[in-house]
């Protein structure tokens, strides 16, 4: 979305739209967007507590945010898997993590055991092998 520019010291600002409202914050470039970090203080957080549910009280504190900033962020975490509501107890990391991480380690694994049997290809045809998966219509190497 094009504005005009209040002046041209602005300009070195990128618009990030957030929210319904087209609420706009200036980030000067190359600096971290204020709320990824905060999202990310959040699961930080959570992940150290391990299953221990927390409250939101708590995470606001610990992440030095006011309760409905807190509450916001988390909302859009929950929605997206990384976080999970407990209950109404508390909050603790989603199941989005364990998805990611087990993606990661059946790669691993499917590489582990292909390793062996493509070295033996590429030794007897004198030619270079890949491990790929299809995804869709695409294929993409992971070895």
């Amino acid at each position: 979305m094009n504005r005009p520019w209040p002046n041209e010291q602005l300009k070195r600002y990128s618009i990030i739209t957030a929210n319904i409202w087209q609420l706009f914050i200036f980030v000067k470039k190359g600096s971290m967007i204020q709320v990824i970090g905060r999202g990310f203080d959040i699961i930080e957080y959570l992940a150290k507590e391990g299953n221990r549910i927390c409250t939101l009280t708590e995470i606001a504190a610990t992440a030095g945010l006011n309760v409905g900033t807190c509450a916001n962020i988390i909302k859009t975490l929950v929605e997206r898997g990384y976080d999970e509501k407990v209950d109404g107890k508390g909050y603790r990391l989603g199941y989005m993590f364990d998805k990611l991480s087990s993606i990661n380690a059946l790669k691993n694994k499917l590489v582990e055991i292909s390793k062996v049997e493509l070295e033996k290809l590429a030794d007897k045809y004198n030619e270079n092998t890949l491990l790929a998966v299809l995804n869709g219509n695409i294929r993409q190497a992971i070895y």
